[in-house]
């Protein structure tokens, strides 16, 4: 009897799209979270989209206060490996072999981020395994009440950066590394459902409603 072939059926441990933390998920764990170095990976990850390596790698003098329109933002100028001769670790190895900076837009995330890589200059001192199977897995999996991996939290930042900080596609794609627009708008689309919610949120807490 030939063996049945469901085309839709999802491979062994899903994907990005189907796992990447909602807003409201997202707003649970920075309201919750108290240990400060959970709280930077959580920014790095969902806020700033970082993938898991740049985490663990980052340290201070990778971080510039940077001015636009009057407003500071933070810059994290992730370098390229084969370039940044201090960096004695090795840790991990970047898809595109060229550096990049992504951006922390929210000023009191921001302002959390670098006064912890201020206390902690060569960074968050974790593996790549603690870091993805207890820090994310199981404390911020268990708050949410269901399994996540350090990637949902980089794939949530694409919805975050397009529709609640308003970049294109483009400007997205160049902070998170992505080598085509393509493959942002494609996790862009696949993520939308995903923040529904938040979209939902906007319109119930909006100044119509609440004067209605």
């Amino acid at each position: 009897m030939p063996k049945e072939i469901n085309i839709n059926k999802r491979k062994a441990y899903g994907s990005s799209k189907d796992k990447s933390i909602t807003y409201t998920e997202r707003e649970n764990l920075i309201n919750n979270l108290e240990n400060t170095r959970d709280r930077v990976i959580l920014i790095a990850g969902a806020y700033a989209g970082m993938r898991q390596g740049e985490i663990v790698q980052c340290r201070l003098d990778w971080l510039e206060w940077q001015n636009y329109n009057n407003i500071k933002i933070l810059a994290i100028n992730i370098p390229d490996e084969t370039r940044d001769l201090k960096n004695k670790l090795k840790l991990w190895r970047p898809k595109t072999k060229r550096p990049r900076t992504t951006y922390i837009f929210d000023s009191m995330l921001a302002r959390e981020f670098y006064n912890f890589f201020k206390d902690n200059p060569k960074g968050i001192n974790l593996c790549e395994r603690n870091l993805s199977e207890y820090r994310v897995k199981i404390i911020m999996g268990n708050m949410i009440g269901r399994k996540i991996s350090s990637h949902c939290l980089r794939a949530g930042a694409t919805n975050y950066l397009i529709k609640e900080i308003g970049l294109d596609v483009g400007d997205a794609s160049t902070i998170l590394g992505h080598r085509d627009e393509r493959t942002t708008l494609d996790h862009y689309k696949g993520l939308s459902k995903s923040n529904t919610e938040a979209n939902i949120n906007k319109i119930l807490n909006s100044k119509y409603n609440k004067q209605k």
